[in-house]
């Protein structure tokens, strides 16, 4: 099948820390941009060799939105595509295809959702969280979400705002290094290790996991030793 290729422009950037973009990428008026939220699109540009490249990175933004979406990336300094796409401005044309992936929700609104992300790995679950509770999900829905440092909890606003408007929605962010004077609103250690303290039934549940793939197989570890099992779980790996 031909792949479905798309010019878009970015519309918006927004630096969330030091080192991490997000990026509104446009479609053309009247051109609507149809996926389901945790999909994702794969980035085309020429590197500063000259070189073609291409990038997989998941929609950090709601389907809801058909003119626009959201990519949360990670600038690394010998990236070969984000560094590229650091250079870029607002009004810079860029080429995706798309969407693609089966890190979706089914369509059982009876299911307690847990959702784990590690660093970037949190955009695609603020796209399906944004999806849940605009077609109003129900069921209980939890986050867990871990970062390095204070300065790396992207989206701190949106996820606490959504916690507090959203009585079954449940926000656990998780510190591993928090230094000397950790925030008392924060669990520190990794999310293998608070998991546990809230998970004590695995019955009903789905899960979907996303980050690098070390830190996705420890949580599949973890969960299984919960008793969650394969068939409950669904994962978004890198690296």
């Amino acid at each position: 099948m031909a792949l479905q290729k798309y010019l878009t422009t970015i519309s918006k950037i927004d630096a969330l820390n030091d080192h991490v973009k997000l990026f509104r990428l446009s479609f053309p008026h009247g051109k609507p941009f149809h996926f389901i939220a945790g999909q994702f699109v794969i980035i085309s540009v020429t590197d500063l060799d000259g070189k073609p490249q291409r990038r997989s990175y998941s929609i950090a933004s709601s389907p809801a939105h058909t003119d626009y979406i959201e990519l949360c990336i990670k600038i690394l300094p010998d990236g070969r595509v984000s560094g590229v796409l650091d250079t870029f401005n607002v009004g810079s044309v860029l080429e995706i295809d798309g969407p693609y992936g089966k890190f979706i929700v089914d369509n059982d609104s009876t299911k307690e959702l847990l959702f784990v992300g590690a660093g970037v790995g949190v955009a695609p679950l603020r796209g399906m969280l944004f999806d849940l509770f605009e077609k109003g999900y129900t069921a209980p829905v939890w986050l867990f979400f871990g970062f390095r440092y204070e300065n790396d909890f992207i989206f701190k606003d949106e996820l606490c705002a959504l916690e507090e408007q959203y009585h079954n929605f449940h926000f656990v962010p998780v510190l591993s290094r928090p230094g000397e004077h950790p925030p008392p609103d924060l669990d520190a250690g990794h999310v293998t290790d608070i998991i546990p303290l809230y998970l004590k039934d695995p019955t009903g549940k789905a899960v979907f996991i996303c980050g690098s793939l070390p830190m996705v197989k420890d949580v599949v570890g973890i969960l299984e030793k919960i008793g969650v099992t394969k068939e409950q779980i669904k994962t978004d790996a890198w690296g």
